[in-house]
């Protein structure tokens, strides 16, 4: 299998966790690749010229992080990062919190995103109101994550991988928005969580 993806991609980062906690990494040919500069590349691989994608054999490719992270996970040798669902009850309650605080994390990452290429614009092209509303959505959302803790403390999870990894990419990109201020609980689990091995390995590089 062959993975293309851009070293400092958050979504494509929740990837290589995965593949990592699954113990495919040694399956998996990683390629970097940047989605500005290489885009006749990667349109043959992903018609929406977007990273990552996974290519699984000659005539098949996976794309978007959620898939490729649930075929990951699906197909790896460990337990899986997601909480057993076929039941009903309280278990199958936690599942979908699970899912619920991914999407979160994956909400944080597009805002985060669109929040960076909007600031990339020329001054008289930004829109301050676009601006504003992406940093109150990332800003809800991490005090939202900071009340959840409890939740996915101590865990090896999908749910704590994407938050891990919308964090890192704020301190990656947006360092200014201080997400920490008044989410002391959420700042002690990332110190913690981004420590881990998988996450060191997987860090954006830094300039």
């Amino acid at each position: 299998m062959k993975l293309i993806y851009s070293p400092t991609s958050p979504y494509a980062r929740k990837t290589r966790i995965v593949s990592r906690l699954q113990s495919l990494d040694n399956q998996i040919t990683e390629v970097a690749m940047c989605p500005f500069n290489d885009k006749d590349t990667l349109s043959k691989t992903n018609p929406l010229g977007k990273l990552p994608a996974l290519v699984i054999s000659d005539n098949q490719v996976l794309y978007d992080s959620n898939v490729i992270c649930d075929y990951l996970d699906e197909i790896g040798s460990q337990p899986s990062l997601w909480p057993h669902h076929e039941i009903r009850g309280t278990e199958s309650n936690q599942f979908w919190k699970v899912r619920t605080l991914v999407e979160m994390a994956n909400g944080i990452m597009d805002a985060a995103f669109a929040l960076v290429m909007e600031k990339k614009r020329s001054d008289n092209e930004q829109s301050a109101s676009w601006i504003q509303n992406y940093t109150n959505g990332i800003m809800r959302a991490t005090v939202a994550a900071n009340t959840e803790v409890d939740f996915f403390v101590n865990k090896t999870r999908m749910d704590n991988i994407a938050l891990g990894c919308a964090l890192g990419y704020l301190d990656f990109r947006l360092s200014e928005l201080d997400w920490r201020k008044d989410n002391e609980k959420l700042a002690e689990w990332y110190m913690e969580f981004a420590s881990q091995q998988v996450m060191l390995v997987t860090a954006p590089p830094q300039a």
